[in-house]
């Protein structure tokens, strides 16, 4: 398909500007997330629990169920820091890629 009105090729110009904004910002929000989401997790596991009203079973049901979230968001946490920066890069490679073909 070729573009021969100057008005619509400005149009399709603005929309993948758009899209691409859109993209960064989904990469950055799941970095952020994942940052959060892992700072949150290893600092539950550095924390000692509270057992001061808990008989020792429950304290120690309380360790383990506070151990395995704890665990949980760290690996949620890392998966999306991942996914995040993959996206990141794999928008970077094709808007290189794109920008290479216009300059030429």
């Amino acid at each position: 398909m070729r573009l021969t009105d100057p008005e619509e090729a400005a149009g399709t110009a603005r929309r993948g500007g758009l899209v691409f904004a859109v993209a960064l910002g989904l990469c950055a929000a799941l970095v952020i997330g994942g940052v959060a989401l892992t700072w949150s997790g290893s600092r539950t596991v550095n924390r000692p629990v509270d057992c001061t009203r808990l008989t020792p079973e429950e304290c120690t049901m309380e360790e383990d169920i506070v151990e395995a979230w704890a665990q949980r968001q760290v690996a949620i946490g890392t998966i999306l820091m991942g996914l995040g920066t993959l996206m990141g890069l794999a928008l970077w490679i094709t808007e290189r890629r794109g920008a290479a073909r216009s300059d030429a």
